[in-house]
């Protein structure tokens, strides 16, 4: 979550002579309220399908409708203890872009596509690092035929999900 809205500071990564702390330094307001925004984009695929998806409400111990700005999420990981020592990659082709890119945000996008379910900052934000790292995360990263979804419906797919046929 922090590490791809962080990835918009991509000036901090490609200077690998300069250690920065992703959530010191890369834990920007602009990224919170990316990141807000991105998990709005995934929320919604959830309730597509009746789920309640919480990530940044359970990492912060917030009930379920709680209404995040960007300053309250900004007070989670600025500061933290336990955030604060983590280092921000040093590197375009850290695993924080290598796999939460085709691993994370393009399965996403797809069941999001299958479903109907419009995910612009998602897709937006794949095309940037697809220019970023010259490649088509779409074709090289995890899609629907990998998952075994290709083809399915909503219904399909909540049935899959459900009993695995």
């Amino acid at each position: 979550m922090a590490c791809r809205a962080g990835a918009f500071n991509i000036s901090r990564i490609e200077s690998p002579q300069v250690n920065f702390f992703l959530y010191e330094h890369g834990w920007t307001p602009s990224a919170c309220r990316l990141n807000i925004a991105l998990d709005k984009e995934r929320k919604a695929i959830g309730e597509v399908l009746g789920y309640n998806l919480r990530p940044m409400e359970d990492f912060a111990g917030r009930p379920d409708d709680y209404e995040w700005t960007w300053q309250d999420l900004y007070k989670e990981g600025h500061g933290s203890i336990g955030l604060t020592p983590i280092c921000g990659p040093n590197d375009l082709s850290s695993r924080y872009l290598t796999e939460d890119i085709p691993f994370g945000l393009v399965p996403w996008a797809a069941i999001a596509e299958l479903l109907g379910v419009p995910m612009p900052l998602t897709n937006g934000f794949i095309d940037i690092i697809n220019v970023v790292h010259e490649k088509d995360w779409r074709k090289e990263g995890r899609n629907l035929k990998d998952l075994g979804i290709e083809g399915m419906d909503k219904d399909t797919l909540l049935r899959y999900v459900r009993t695995g046929k």
